[in-house]
């Protein structure tokens, strides 16, 4: 089976590890806001996004069409290089994009997809590029 298009993309979001404080069950303060920097709060835990983007197969590796009805779904399979072992996400036949977090930025990743027909038979896996 062919693959159109495999895109990688990658964002940044970050998180705060602990709590976010609130008013005091006090109330409202009416003294003035400090001037003093705020106490340091620890690390900041980044996550980093991947989303991963491709189109369904319209033919077979022997260039039978593939019609869409035949389609089972998608396996991606991804792991951190090097030489972890890979994790897999299975998706409907329905989606041709999945987005992802990882732990540190995709580049340290490696993303592999196939598509897989309604009997099961898999297609080559292709590796994302970005």
């Amino acid at each position: 089976m062919r693959w159109l298009v495999l895109l990688l993309t990658l964002t940044l979001t970050a998180c705060q590890i602990g709590k976010l404080k609130g008013p005091s069950a006090g109330g409202p303060s009416n003294r003035p806001p400090s001037t003093a920097n705020p106490p340091d709060k620890g690390p900041v835990k980044v996550s980093h996004s991947v989303q991963l983007y491709w189109s369904r197969p319209l033919t077979r590796v022997n260039n039978d069409p593939m019609p869409e009805i035949e389609i089972g779904g998608y396996e991606i399979r991804y792991r951190k290089l090097p030489g972890s072992e890979f994790q897999s996400i299975i998706l409907p036949a329905d989606l041709v994009q999945y987005g992802l977090t990882t732990a540190e930025p995709a580049d340290r990743y490696e993303f592999v997809v196939a598509v897989f027909d309604q009997d099961g038979i898999y297609s080559d896996f292709v590796m994302a590029s970005p």
